[in-house]
């Protein structure tokens, strides 16, 4: 046995073998120090912020979305899988909720661990011994097990909680009830719900400037103002409905579509960008029938780049028709179309791409110019020259597309609006001229109102604590 001193306040006593025949347990040891530490964090953070309750609480349903109801899912035995889907070094299953410490006092080989502590021990089904695991208890009835990192081990452990009674609910709900009491805005809680979705840094980013700055210190300066200048609010308000859509395509992510007439070097030009070979590419038009897509990074942007098959109007069997009008259908799903055209000869057909999306005309195969300085068509939409085969012109691509989808303008202090709700107060604002009604809006949009709270949950001593 080994005593382990992680900090001054806090003992953690754990179980450890140090025969190399058991190495299973010797693979959680790297992050034992790590866990310790943010569950002491987190139980203390759970003491010092005050509970607040917004009202309802957030499930996954039997079709997979999630859900808002009325009354507390603490109220309820929840497990939630926190870790991401496939396979990792180490899995995390929380078992949250009223009833959590009974449960796991069934399952868990040792005595479970009082608030703000862990425990190494076994996870048994009966006498069939699931896995070695780490269980840490964050707060009052939530507990973590951090176990190996197989998803079949992970699907496992969720159905034995599931046969004791545990209802299975998604990360989001888990995240909701374990940040709402830490809040004090509804802008912060949606940004902070919003983060665990962003698809890159910078769109965390973005959403964390919102709480302090951004669009929180845009509503309080206007409630702190003497008076509310109707017209400037309302400009104000425009600009922010604007400025949003782009931040939510940073926050989420972009679909970008290649069109272009075969062997206009659009699969080139995907692997280019995926920086993999991710499409089939060959000197015979026509070898993309089906769309194929990759995920890239764009500068600061998360891009789905999907790659279709070849326009081209003078083909008339049924196959390549069905391919073609597959394309146009992709097309309409994406947020900017890059449409590709060889820069020799640059003279361009009729494409009739008549679809309401940004068009960038790429050119490509610029290795084949013999002075790409002097290359300029006559284009009327925005316009780039590259070479998907040398890399040519790729940094001036990704800076176009930016540019285009005005990704390039976004700044973290900057007001966004990134929920509905939020969406719907500046829309009020717009149609209201009532400085009355005005600041209303206001108000509810940095604290909105909410259903009546059915008692506040304060932090009570676990189970455990309790038979101390």
């Amino acid at each position: 046995m080994m005593r382990l001193r992680f900090c001054p306040q806090r003992q953690y006593v754990l179980h450890m073998t140090t025969n190399l025949r058991h190495i299973r347990q010797h693979f959680l040891w790297v992050l034992l120090y790590r866990i310790a530490l943010e569950t002491q964090q987190k139980a203390q953070r759970n003491k010092l912020f005050k509970r607040r309750n917004f009202g309802y609480c957030v499930f996954m349903d039997s079709q997979g979305k999630l859900q808002k109801s009325s009354g507390d899912c603490s109220s309820s035995l929840n497990v939630s899988v926190l870790t991401a889907s496939g396979s990792a070094a180490i899995a995390s299953v929380a078992v949250w909720g009223q009833g959590a410490d009974t449960l796991l006092s069934r399952l868990f080989s040792r005595t479970v661990p009082p608030c703000g502590q862990l425990a190494y021990g076994q996870l048994r089904d009966g006498q069939k011994l699931i896995d070695s695991i780490v269980l840490a208890c964050e707060r009052p009835d939530c507990y973590v097990v951090h176990c190996h990192g197989n998803p079949l081990l992970t699907e496992q452990i969720v159905r034995l909680c599931q046969r004791h009674g545990g209802r299975l609910t998604s990360s989001e709900a888990y995240f909701y009830e374990h940040v709402q009491a830490e809040c004090q805005s509804q802008i912060e809680l949606e940004a902070r719900m919003a983060m665990t979705q962003a698809a890159t840094l910078e769109g965390v980013e973005l959403l964390a400037g919102q709480i302090e700055a951004g669009l929180s210190a845009w509503a309080r300066n206007w409630l702190k103002a003497a008076a509310i200048e109707t017209k400037q609010i309302h400009k104000d308000c425009e600009e922010i409905l604007r400025r949003s859509e782009p931040a939510k395509q940073l926050v989420k992510g972009v679909r970008i579509g290649l069109l272009g007439p075969p062997n206009s070097g659009k699969s080139t030009l995907l692997n280019r960008l995926a920086a993999e070979h991710t499409a089939l590419v060959s000197e015979m038009a026509g070898t993309t029938r089906d769309w194929v897509s990759t995920a890239c990074r764009i500068g600061p942007l998360r891009a789905e780049m999907v790659d279709t098959a070849g326009l081209d109007a003078t083909l008339s069997n049924a196959l390549d028709t069905a391919a073609q009008q597959a394309a146009l259908e992709v097309a309409w799903s994406c947020d900017l179309i890059l449409y590709l055209w060889p820069c020799v000869p640059s003279q361009r057909d009729d494409r009739g791409l008549e679809i309401a999306r940004p068009v960038l005309t790429v050119y490509t195969k610029g290795d084949l110019l013999a002075d790409a300085e002097r290359f300029s068509p006559d284009s009327p939409q925005p316009w780039v020259l590259v070479s998907a085969h040398t890399g040519h012109g790729m940094e001036a691509l990704c800076g176009a597309i930016l540019k285009l989808l005005k990704i390039d303008s976004l700044k973290a202090d900057l007001p966004i609006c990134f929920t509905e709700r939020q969406k719907k107060h500046l829309e009020t604002i717009l149609a209201v001229d009532s400085e009355r009604l005005i600041r209303n809006e206001l108000a509810s949009l940095i604290a909105a109102r909410q259903r009546p709270v059915h008692g506040m949950r304060g932090c009570r001593p676990c189970r455990t604590e309790q038979n101390r």
